[in-house]
């Protein structure tokens, strides 16, 4: 993975512009929960290879080195908390039009935080918050995207699939990266 190449093209965003990588973490919601007090808002948590990724009500996320994105999107906004309302779907029409603007394949949402490409899960969303009163005081969107795995676990093979699965195409994963940080940053 190009590092330098993530870096450069997200610090031009006006509100997710950082990058911290590793090659791996268990998980990087995790992580980013037990460092938020050394982490900029607006940083980019990117793993090569999550070992332990969560997905809602605390189900595992698989993903395999070198093939998939797994990371976080740390924010601290200090704002309402009904600012964020239905923020998950927004994010996943977000990635939807990324998948189609790179891929050009349409993909759904399965609500309330799952993007899916011929009824098998190909994208999560987690969001999580920390609240203080009213106001969202960090915010943590955590997403895990297949794109160019190939083989799934006997445990998902039936619910899951990769963009490369489903275009027969593979891709380079700093591309779409780039363009999901893109996207999102106009949310925000």
């Amino acid at each position: 993975m190009n590092i330098e190449e993530i870096k450069k093209e997200i610090s031009k965003n006006k509100t997710i512009n950082k990058l911290v990588f590793f090659e791996e973490l268990p998980s990087t919601q995790i992580y980013a929960k037990e460092n938020i007090n050394n982490i900029d808002s607006g940083t980019v948590i990117l793993v090569n290879n999550q070992t332990k990724g969560i997905g809602t009500k605390n189900q595992k996320w698989y993903s395999t080195k070198n093939e998939n994105l797994t990371f976080t999107i740390v924010l601290k906004p200090n704002k309402s908390v009904n600012e964020y309302e239905y923020l998950t779907i927004k994010l996943a029409e977000k990635i939807i039009h990324v998948i189609k603007n790179i891929y050009n394949i349409t993909a759904d949402i399965k609500v309330p935080n799952d993007i899916i490409i011929n009824n098998k899960k190909v994208c999560g969303i987690l969001t999580e918050t920390e609240v203080k009163g009213e106001l969202v005081k960090n915010l943590y969107i955590g997403i895990g995207i297949n794109i160019n795995q190939d083989v799934f676990d006997e445990e998902i093979v039936d619910i899951a699939t990769s963009m490369y699965k489903e275009t027969n195409r593979k891709e380079d994963i700093e591309k779409v990266l780039i363009n999901i940080i893109n996207e999102i940053d106009s949310e925000f």
